[in-house]
């Protein structure tokens, strides 16, 4: 999913990013925007860890945060924009690393 969304809203959170510095609105939604997606991590690791897959040694809110972090935009910049990765081969990568890690 973040494979998909990151590339078309790419500027509307860059400017997120920026603005939410010196506008509290700006701060609350972005502060929104990351709970959300960190919800979204952890019913992925619940669910792993519900169908017993989730590697032993993992909590579910550590493992919930490291896919959390592995997904941010920055990452994805610093991966896509920067490391000239293709959207496909970030997801191919990102997927694969995430799998080995947390299972």
């Amino acid at each position: 999913m973040q494979a998909r969304l990151k590339p078309a809203l790419h500027a509307v959170v860059t400017s997120l990013d920026m603005l939410r510095r010196t506008d509290p609105d700006a701060e609350i939604a972005w502060r929104e925007r990351d709970q959300a997606r960190l919800d979204r991590c952890t019913a992925v690791i619940r669910r792993l860890s519900a169908e017993g897959t989730l590697a032993e040694d993992w909590s579910i809110p550590d493992a919930a945060y490291l896919m959390w972090a592995a997904t941010s935009q920055r990452v994805w910049e610093d991966l896509v924009l920067e490391g000239g990765m293709t959207s496909d081969q970030y997801r191919t990568h990102l997927t694969r690393l995430l799998e080995r890690a947390l299972t």
